[in-house]
C-alpha cells in the first residue's frame, strides 16, 4: 500500500515536501517541453503540435498517477511516459535535453513499485533505448559527446537513487501507520483484559473473604465446641452431685468456671490471631499427650495415644490440622456418641501420615457427615488428604484419615565432565 492510498486522515501525515516534489515533476515535463518551443526559433510547425501533444499526454499521466481510483496502472501511465520520451529523442535528434524526463520517470516508477523484475525489465529497456538514442545522435551530428551522456546518465542514476529512497520512505511510513493501528488495536485489548483482570481481583478478595469466614467458623468449632462439650459433661456432673456430695459439687461448678473462661480465651484468641494455631510452642507429641489427658480430665473419657514413626519429620504446616482433626473426632466421640473409651493411632514414614481414632461410643447404622465431620474433610483437601468414617451401631465410631507428604529433594555440586 502506497502513502496517498491511505485514509483522508492518515493522509495528513505525510510531509509537505512530497507534495512539492509530486508538482516539481509536472513543472519539470512542462518546462522541458516549453523549451523545445521557445529556445528553437527555426522549429518545424508539426514539431511544435507534437511537443503540445506531449505536453499533455505528460500533464494527463501526472494525475493518472496519482489519483487513487487509477494509480494501480501505474505501469501503464509510465510505459506511456517513456514511449513519448522515447519520441522526443527520435524527433529531435540533436538535442538531450529531453533526456532530464528519463530520470523523472525513473523516481516514479521507483516509488510505486519495488518488484525486482519489473525494475530489471525497465533497466534493460532503458539501456537499450539510450543506446539507441545516443547512437541517432551522432549520425545526425557527425561526432560522440560523451562528457553530456556521462552528465545525462548521472542525473538519470541519481534520480532513480532518489525514487528508491522515497519509496523506501513511503513504505516505511506505511508500516509504521499499520503498525500503530495494531498498537491501538493491542492497547484497546490490554485495556479489557486489565478491566477483566481487575474484575477477577476482586472476585479473588471476596472468595478470600469468605474462606476467611470459613476458617473462622470452623476454628470457633474446632477449639469452643471442644470446650463447651467438656462444659457440658461438667454441668451435668454436677447436677447428679448437688444431691448427694455438695462438695464434689461445688469443686465440678468450679471447673466449669474455668472452662467457660477457657472457651471465652478461645474465642478470642481464634478472632485476633486465626493464623497462630500453635500457641504454646511444644512438640506434635507433647501436644498430643496434653490434648488427651486433659479431654480426660473434663469429660471422664479414658483416652489413649498410640504414636509410631517420627512425628518430628511431620511439617508445621501439617501439625496444626492433625491437633484440630483429632481434637474433633474426641469431641464428636463424646457429644454425639458417649463414648467412655477413645484410641488415637498415629503412624507416619517416609510417603504418608496415617491416623486412627476408634471410640465405643453409641455408632450409628449411617454416617451423615454435620458440620464437624465436613469440616474435617475440608481440611484434608486442602493438603490432599483423604478421610473415611465408618460405624455399626451400638458398636463405635471409626476415623481413618491419610495425609501424603511432599518429599523436597536438594541437590547441590557434582562432578565435572
Amino acid at each position: 500500500m502506497r502513502l496517498w492510498e491511505f485514509r483522508e486522515e492518515q493522509r495528513k501525515d505525510v510531509p509537505i515536501t512530497f507534495y512539492f516534489m509530486r508538482e516539481l515533476r509536472l513543472i519539470m515535463f512542462l518546462l522541458i517541453g516549453g523549451s523545445y518551443i521557445f529556445t528553437n526559433e527555426a522549429i518545424a510547425y508539426w514539431k511544435i503540435v507534437f511537443v503540445i501533444a506531449a505536453m499533455l499526454v505528460y500533464t494527463l499521466t501526472h494525475f493518472l498517477h496519482f489519483n487513487k481510483r487509477t494509480t494501480k496502472y501505474h505501469l501503464l501511465w509510465t510505459s506511456i511516459d517513456f514511449i513519448v520520451t522515447i519520441a522526443f529523442g527520435i524527433i529531435f535528434p540533436t538535442l538531450t535535453l529531453y533526456q532530464i524526463n528519463f530520470g523523472i520517470i525513473g523516481i516514479t516508477l521507483l516509488i510505486f513499485t519495488n518488484n525486482r523484475r519489473i525494475i530489471l525489465i525497465a533497466s534493460l529497456l532503458f539501456a537499450i533505448v539510450w543506446t539507441y538514442l545516443w547512437t541517432l545522435n551522432y549520425l545526425h551530428t557527425g561526432h560522440f559527446r560523451f562528457m553530456d551522456m556521462l552528465i545525462n546518465l548521472g542525473f538519470v542514476l541519481n534520480s532513480s537513487f532518489v525514487g528508491i529512497m522515497v519509496g523506501y520512505l513511503f513504505k516505511a511510513r506505511a508500516k509504521i501507520a499499520e503498525q500503530y493501528e495494531s498498537l491501538v488495536h493491542s492497547h484497546s485489548e490490554l485495556q479489557d483484559t486489565h478491566d477483566q483482570l481487575r474484575i477477577y481481583a476482586k472476585q479473588v478478595e471476596d472468595l478470600t473473604a469468605a474462606s476467611e469466614r470459613n476458617k473462622i467458623a470452623r476454628d470457633i468449632h474446632d477449639t469452643v465446641g471442644h470446650t463447651m462439650t467438656a462444659l457440658i459433661v461438667q454441668l451435668q456432673a454436677a447436677r447428679m452431685l448437688q444431691q448427694h456430695d455438695l462438695k464434689q459439687a461445688e469443686d465440678t461448678l468450679n471447673r466449669c468456671e474455668e472452662l467457660a473462661r477457657s472457651a471465652l480465651q478461645e474465642v478470642r484468641l481464634s478472632v485476633r490471631a486465626l493464623r497462630d494455631e500453635g500457641g504454646i510452642h511444644l512438640t506434635l507429641t507433647d501436644k498430643l499427650r496434653k490434648l488427651m489427658k486433659d479431654f480426660s480430665d473434663m469429660t471422664g473419657m479414658v483416652t489413649s495415644l498410640r504414636v509410631q514413626g517420627d512425628l518430628t519429620r511431620i511439617s508445621t504446616s501439617l501439625q496444626p490440622m492433625i491437633f484440630r482433626l483429632i481434637q474433633e473426632s474426641l469431641t464428636n466421640a463424646k457429644r454425639h456418641g458417649n463414648a467412655s473409651e477413645a484410641e488415637v493411632t498415629l503412624h507416619t514414614n517416609d510417603d504418608q501420615i496415617d491416623i486412627m481414632i476408634v471410640d465405643n461410643g453409641y455408632g450409628a447404622a449411617e454416617v451423615v457427615p454435620g458440620f464437624g465431620l465436613i469440616n474435617m474433610r475440608e481440611r484434608l483437601q486442602e493438603h490432599s488428604g483423604s478421610i473415611q468414617f465408618e460405624s455399626v451401631e451400638g458398636q463405635g465410631f471409626r476415623v481413618q484419615i491419610t495425609i501424603p507428604i511432599q518429599t523436597k529433594t536438594w541437590t547441590y555440586g557434582g562432578a565435572e565432565a
